[in-house]
C-alpha cells in the first residue's frame, strides 16, 4: 500500500453530503424568534418550510414547538438548514472543502447564537456521505473488495454473495463516538450499483460555548472521518480519486 496523504486534494470526488449538527438543551423561546432569524440568513436561504411532527402520546402533556423543523434552504437546495429547538444543523450537497463548509456553517450559526445564546451543547458532530457507482461491467463484489476495505468479512460477503447489504461499525475514540456505514446499493432502473461509505463521528458530552472551542471540535471530527475515510480505501481507488475528470458526475 502506498503512503497516505490524508491533506492530498483529489480532482475527483464521490462526496454527495455533508452535514454539522449541534444538539443542545432546548430553547421554547427560538419558535418566537424564527422570523427574525430567517431575516438575518434570508439572502443566502430563501426558500422556507415548516415540517410538524406528530407527537406520540406517552401520557404526559408536551409543547407543539418540540416537533417543529423549520427549514431553511438555498434555491438550488444545495444548502439546507434545519433548526428544533434542541437542534441546529446544516447539511451540503455541492461540497467545495471543508473550510468553505465550516465558514458557511459558521456564517448562519453566529446569528442564531445573537439570538438565542446557546451556551452549551449536547452533541457536536459531522457527518460525510460518499455514494459510489460500480462499473457496470464487473461483478459489484468483486469490484468493492477491488477498490475498498468493506466492514463485513471478506470471506463471508464472498462466500453469501449478497446483492444488497447496509452495516453500521460504531465505536468510541474518547472522547468521540464514530460510526462507519458501508453497502452495496442499487439503482431504481437496477442497472447501477453503488457503494455507500457514510461516516459520522461526534462528540456527545457537555460543552460549554465558545467560537474557537466550536470550531476546534468541528475541525477535530473533519480529521477523524478523513482518517476514517482514507481507512476504507484501497490504492486502485485512490487512482480513481486522482484521474482528472472527463466528464460531469451527476
Amino acid at each position: 500500500m502506498s503512503e497516505r496523504n490524508l491533506d492530498e486534494k483529489f480532482p475527483n470526488s464521490f462526496l454527495r453530503e455533508v452535514a454539522c449538527e449541534l444538539r443542545f438543551p432546548p430553547l421554547l423561546v427560538i419558535e418566537n424568534k424564527i422570523p427574525e432569524f430567517q431575516e438575518k440568513i434570508r439572502d443566502t436561504l430563501p426558500t422556507y418550510t415548516l415540517s410538524t411532527g406528530i407527537p406520540i402520546s406517552s401520557g404526559t402533556p408536551s409543547y407543539p414547538s418540540m416537533f417543529n423543523e423549520w427549514i431553511f434552504s438555498s434555491g438550488d437546495v444545495a444548502l439546507e438548514l434545519k433548526i428544533m429547538i434542541n437542534r441546529f444543523a446544516l447539511a451540503c450537497k455541492a461540497h467545495e472543502g471543508f473550510e468553505s463548509f465550516l465558514k458557511a456553517f459558521m456564517q448562519f450559526f453566529k446569528p442564531f447564537y445573537k439570538l438565542y445564546k446557546v451556551d452549551s451543547y449536547d452533541r457536536v458532530g459531522l457527518r460525510y456521505v460518499n455514494i459510489i457507482p460500480l462499473e457496470p461491467k464487473e461483478d459489484p463484489i468483486e469490484e468493492i473488495l477491488r477498490l475498498f476495505n468493506p466492514i463485513p468479512d471478506t470471506k463471508l460477503i464472498e462466500k453469501r454473495r449478497p446483492f444488497s447489504y447496509e452495516l453500521d461499525f460504531r465505536w468510541n475514540e474518547d472522547p468521540y463516538k464514530i460510526t462507519v456505514k458501508n453497502g452495496l446499493k442499487k439503482s431504481k432502473d437496477g442497472k447501477t450499483h453503488f457503494y455507500l461509505l457514510d461516516i459520522d463521528a461526534y462528540k456527545p458530552t457537555k460543552t460549554e460555548h465558545s467560537k474557537g472551542n466550536l470550531e476546534t471540535i468541528i475541525r477535530e471530527l473533519h480529521d477523524l472521518v478523513l482518517q476514517e475515510f482514507h481507512n476504507g480505501l484501497k490504492d486502485p481507488f485512490r487512482e480513481i480519486l486522482r484521474a482528472k475528470k472527463t466528464t460531469e458526475e451527476k
